[in-house]
């Protein structure tokens, strides 16, 4: 079986190329081989020249490399890179901060059985259906993209992943999802870094619980995920509590929009 991993990556900060090669090197060592694909791009020309000149050189062999200069979101170097391997059997995923334990590919091929399908259950992780827990067919994603092709403008966004996840979640065309939890999570997410998009939202909470203040900005993100994620209990719990401000979030948050490309994806 043809397996393919994509890395969705933007470099923002010097760090997080040891973190790709880290990353990088986990997927090469897997005792099923498979295709590495990076879609890659950049917050400055300092960064870009550091990637060419000594990143690319140490894993030119082992990955193959979709560059953009400007920032490209996370949802959209997959789109990249899926034109790739849309010839492979199966597709999985890995942020470019984290990691595989080496029999992980392995254990997706071993239980696929044909499975459009299938998802690692990772415990006590509190988003055990990132996209990133997913192995697939290409048709599946192909098939999320047809959806989404009027609405592109929505998935580039940081929240982009969230309509991949609950697409996969909750379109019934694809057959039940094959579910599985190792002994130990074979997938390694990075908890610890302060400079992902998970790590800069709990420090935001954290402050305005500390101070008492109250985070605009991160309300209306709240308010957006309710919103991709359909959940109305939360949406109007957000609603309430920021009162007169609700018409100016819908300015600025198209919620039309975003109800009607959720209904088109998730049925």
């Amino acid at each position: 079986m043809r397996v393919a991993v994509i890395i969705p990556c933007h470099i923002h900060y010097k760090g997080q190329f040891e973190k790709l090669l880290n990353c990088i090197n986990s997927l090469k060592e897997q005792t099923h081989p498979c295709s590495i694909v990076v879609g890659i791009s950049f917050a400055s020309n300092e960064y870009y020249s550091i990637f060419k000149n000594y990143v690319f050189p140490l894993v030119k062999r082992y990955a193959k490399f979709i560059v953009r200069r400007e920032q490209t979101y996370q949802i959209m170097h997959i789109y990249n890179c899926l034109q790739k391997v849309n010839d492979h059997d199966y597709i999985l995923f890995c942020d470019d901060d984290d990691t595989y334990l080496p029999k992980r590919v392995q254990i997706f091929v071993e239980i696929s059985n044909d499975t459009n399908i299938i998802r690692e259950k990772i415990p006590f992780h509190n988003e055990e259906s990132e996209y990133w827990c997913y192995g697939m067919k290409p048709c599946v994603l192909m098939e999320f993209y047809s959806r989404s092709n009027d609405h592109l403008d929505l998935l580039c966004h940081k929240f982009g992943d969230i309509y991949l996840r609950n697409f996969l979640l909750y379109n019934q065309m694809f057959g039940l999802i094959v579910t599985f939890t190792a002994k130990s999570p074979l997938y390694i997410y990075d908890e610890q870094n302060e400079n992902s998009i998970t790590g800069t939202i709990k420090r935001k909470r954290e402050f305005t619980q500390n101070t008492g203040l109250i985070d605009y900005m991160e309300l209306s993100n709240q308010y957006l995920l309710a919103l991709i994620n359909n959940d109305i209990e939360k949406r109007d719990l957000i609603i309430k509590h920021i009162g007169d401000t609700d018409m100016s979030l819908n300015t600025i948050i198209n919620r039309a929009k975003i109800d009607e490309f959720c209904k088109k994806l998730y049925v």
